[in-house]
């Protein structure tokens, strides 16, 4: 005897967590899911701006918190995965969107700007992340990169 599928439940009454929310991307997605019925914690290092989104979220009858994190800091991410969890019952999405640029000519950046901006492996940073970053880079800057 064969069951049937389950229906596959994707947004609705979901919880995601959606660091770098704020701006950009990362704002767009909680928008997104927000408008899919997903309840939707938006945390990014800049609270000002996160408290915004959620603001704008509300006002079309979102369900939505703004957090504060820094996604390099281990302590950060596992105490407000903790919080959502026992706020909210469950986590279902954590979208690792969090990321940083530094400005000016690739030329002009030092082996100093280029780890702050990729090197977030399990000694520094949220462990177990992926440590893919968005961020552009030279061939030049590529090649200086540790193994």
């Amino acid at each position: 005897m064969t069951r049937p599928p389950v229906a596959l439940r994707a947004f609705e009454g979901a919880v995601a967590v959606i660091t770098g929310g704020a701006s950009g991307i990362g704002k767009a997605l909680a928008e997104a899911l927000a408008e899919r019925g997903c309840e939707v914690i938006v945390a990014d290092l800049q609270t000002g701006l996160a408290e915004e989104a959620v603001g704008a979220l509300r006002a079309r009858g979102a369900r939505a918190t703004a957090a504060h994190l820094d996604v390099t800091d281990f302590s950060e991410v596992s105490r407000l995965v903790q919080e959502t969890v026992g706020r909210c019952g469950r986590l279902d999405y954590m979208f690792n969107n969090a990321g940083i640029g530094i400005l000016g000519e690739v030329r002009d950046h030092t082996i100093a700007d280029w780890y702050r901006i990729i090197d977030h492996g399990p000694d520094r940073g949220a462990a177990g992340w992926p440590r893919r970053r968005k961020t552009t880079c030279s061939p030049a800057a590529a090649s200086r990169s540790r193994p």
